[in-house]
């Protein structure tokens, strides 16, 4: 009836139990013997090191995969001679993260030293790795337990570094890790205000992702749309208005509440003029310069901005 055959067989059933067949050994080939025998050899193990200093870590995660077993009293004292070749013994670890080098910024972590060192400024090693813009020391000292949001000497945690550089890949994996998007500078700021002031939209895309409010730009009253708006970034605003900022984007409180198509008007940025009447700007919002009412019209004609003047007066007809 095309049943499988339950007989027994020789080798495999034996009484009630089960008895394994004896795997062969085979040989280890003529070029695993060679490379066990180099492995064996000190001076050759000291080159691998120095040329990928991550060789030593494999070699201890590994060394059960001989025919032999590398003692840890030889590991010690290859570490130590990598130490000694890489000037790593005085080395500062603020250099070595500011520079990217994960693998000498692993060896010393893995020696003692705290992730959560600051230098003389008060500046953390992963603000210091920030401004290399390389992942594999950002996701190092991640990994070994940086505060994520511990705040410089200017008060920027890592994230308002990477907002200030620009580095889309670094903010995914401060992001990623659970940096607080909402934080503040010493001077009041958000991450996102920060990313719309120096005109790096990947950034702002990557924060509003991460749940941003499109419209914090923090305590001083500034939006991220004003603040892009005044730098002429029309990147940034375009993300800005596509994830919800409100298009008048004031700034300020009180009386003095400055409109995102102010801030343009008065530097002459056409571009970001034409979005934002384009997306239904109030053209006749004004506010309070002392003893008058300031309109953005009259911010561009005071500043000298013709073209915006003739976009102003082209939209209210």
């Amino acid at each position: 009836l095309g049943c499988p055959d339950l007989s027994p067989r020789p080798g495999i059933w034996r009484g009630r139990g089960f008895a394994l067949k004896p795997v062969p050994r085979h040989s280890p080939s003529d070029a695993m013997m060679k490379l066990s025998v180099l492995l064996k050899q000190d001076e050759v193990l000291s080159r691998l090191c120095r040329m990928s200093p991550a060789t030593w870590l494999k070699l201890r995660r590994t060394s059960r995969l001989f025919s032999w077993r590398l003692e840890e009293s030889r590991l010690s004292a290859l570490q130590q001679h990598l130490l000694d070749e890489l000037h790593l013994l005085f080395a500062d670890l603020h250099d070595i993260c500011e520079r990217g080098n994960a693998e000498c910024a692993w060896l010393l972590i893995s020696q003692g030293m705290s992730v959560k060192l600051r230098d003389a400024e008060g500046a953390t090693l992963l603000q210091k790795a920030t401004h290399s813009g390389k992942t594999p020391i950002m996701r190092l000292l991640v990994e070994r337990g940086a505060n994520l949001n511990a705040k410089g000497a200017y008060g920027y945690t890592a994230l308002h570094e990477a907002c200030y550089i620009g580095n889309a890949d670094v903010c995914t994996i401060l992001l990623a890790a659970k940096a607080n998007v909402d934080a503040l500078s010493k001077n009041g700021s958000t991450s996102l205000l920060v990313a719309a002031r120096e005109g790096h939209s990947e950034v702002v895309e990557a924060l509003l992702r991460h749940s941003a409010d499109a419209d914090d730009g923090g305590d001083k009253g500034w939006t991220p749309l004003s603040v892009a708006a005044g730098e002429g970034h029309v990147e940034v605003c375009q993300t800005l208005l596509r994830n919800g900022a409100g298009v008048e984007g004031f700034a300020g409180d009180g009386r003095f509440e400055r409109s995102a198509l102010q801030e343009a008007c008065e530097q002459g940025h056409e571009a970001v003029v034409s979005l934002l009447l384009q997306q239904r700007a109030d053209v006749v919002h004004s506010y309070d310069e002392g003893n008058r009412r300031v309109t953005a019209a009259e911010l561009a004609e005071r500043s000298g901005h013709v073209k915006v003047l003739a976009l102003l007066t082209a939209h209210a007809m």
